[in-house]
């Protein structure tokens, strides 16, 4: 046997409609063993999923009385539905602490490349901390094309 457990569709009629148990565990909440999808209060009928990977996060669902977050994002909405989407649009991860400007058709291309691509490690290098206090300690980068 594989670890299948068989029920008659009878028996699964029966603890749908509560005359018998259920052979079934709650759906309180599932879980992926890696803990990057979740399901949570599909039995309550307030049902939410969480994705939580490196380059896609969203809340989904009945958040706004549970608190429920990600590792880079909190849902705090009024409204008692919601789908909150983060997805790194580079490739980059989430939660890589560095915004990136892309600047097209820039006069003087090659000049601005030269001092402004790379800036994070280029201030690191001269011993300068590149956070930016007011972006709230983010870092600033630039490409040109």
């Amino acid at each position: 046997m594989n670890g299948l457990q068989r029920v008659s569709i009878a028996d699964a009629l029966d603890s749908l409609n509560g005359s018998a148990p259920s052979p079934y565990p709650a759906l309180g909440q599932i879980e992926d063993d890696m803990g990057q999808l979740g399901w949570y209060g599909a039995d309550v009928g307030k049902g939410r999923v969480r994705i939580d990977t490196a380059h896609t996060q969203a809340l989904v669902g009945f958040t706004r009385d549970d608190g429920e977050k990600t590792s880079n994002m909190t849902a705090n909405v009024d409204n008692e539905f919601s789908a909150i989407y983060l997805t790194s649009l580079d490739g980059r991860p989430i939660a890589d602490d560095t915004i990136v400007v892309t600047y097209y058709n820039a006069p003087n291309v090659e000049r601005l490349r030269q001092h402004y691509e790379g800036l994070p490690a280029k201030l690191a290098s001269e011993k300068i901390d590149p956070r930016i206090p007011w972006l709230y300690n983010f870092k600033l980068d630039f490409r040109f094309r």
